[in-house]
């Protein structure tokens, strides 16, 4: 769950922020069914293969790419996001992507756009079904409690893009309500300060239509809200617009804490604050 941050209160029944009128319960539950029917269908497809593609690493590590890319678009379709994406796509990896963190669609919405494996707080790997999916799509976990750990986890990035796979990190170690990117932590661009590779970058933002709740509460999540409240409300709302905003160069710095300075500074240019659209 995202770290501890004063929010407005949900409603216990419907997950919608207070004062917000619920969608239709259909919708939610049809939506709902559709993500765990895609789901469950993608874990077979993706397990059964993974088996017999055991003895080849390589293509396994392929296939597990492929069966990501595609279950993240059929979920972006069932629940009705419309991705915009502006600048360049990174496509010539290994390579290392940096963006804001606002949501658990972040992955989702960046798993279609750049095929790769993330980085991620430990206590994910203990949540139900997201929990399962991200150990299965090898991601790599950082217990933040330990300050030790930064050096395992830079090791096993370096170990990924050894490998030929694209990392992508959320450097503010935490999700945000959007209106603001928060500070970046050096600390996981050891490996790429290190090596002096450079460093490819993006800003996400989520909109609503005026008729659905704001994004800040219905698709941002973040201080004490609840994964299962707050995707129950994420199901109802009509439309969503997820934008993607690549920088044109990567960046690349002589240590890690002007890397992190400097990426922040071209994360922020490039961010749009969550807004409604009738607040643009």
């Amino acid at each position: 769950m995202p770290e501890s941050t004063e929010v407005s209160s949900l409603d216990p029944l419907t997950g919608d922020p207070a004062g917000v009128t619920g969608a239709p319960t259909g919708r939610r539950l049809l939506r709902t069914t559709l993500v765990a029917a895609w789901t469950a269908w993608w874990s077979l497809v993706w397990g059964t293969a993974a088996l017999l593609l055991l003895p080849l690493q390589q293509w396994k590590r392929r296939w597990r790419i492929w069966c990501l890319r595609q279950w993240a678009r059929g979920i972006t379709a069932i629940l009705h996001v419309d991705i915009v994406s502006d600048g360049p796509i990174p496509r010539a990896g290994p390579l290392v992507l940096v963006t804001n963190h606002l949501s658990y669609l972040d992955v989702i919405i960046l798993a279609q756009l750049v095929g790769a494996v993330f980085v991620a707080k430990r206590e994910v790997r203990s949540w139900p079904v997201w929990g399962v999916l991200s150990r299965a799509m090898e991601t790599i976990y950082i217990d933040r409690g330990r300050r030790r750990d930064t050096l395992r986890v830079s090791d096993a990035i370096e170990r990924a893009l050894h490998r030929g796979e694209n990392v992508v990190i959320f450097p503010e170690g935490t999700s945000t309500d959007g209106s603001a990117v928060g500070p970046f932590r050096s600390s996981l661009l050891e490996a790429a300060a290190r090596t002096g590779r450079a460093v490819h970058y993006a800003s996400l933002s989520y909109r609503t239509s005026p008729d659905d709740p704001p994004a800040r509460l219905a698709v941002c999540w973040w201080g004490d809200m609840e994964f299962a409240p707050h995707f129950w409300a994420l199901c109802g709302i009509t439309q969503i617009e997820a934008s993607v905003r690549f920088g044109d160069e990567p960046v690349r710095a002589e240590n890690r804490k002007q890397l992190a300075q400097s990426l922040h500074q071209a994360v922020t240019n490039h961010f749009t604050p969550v807004t409604n659209k009738e607040q643009a």
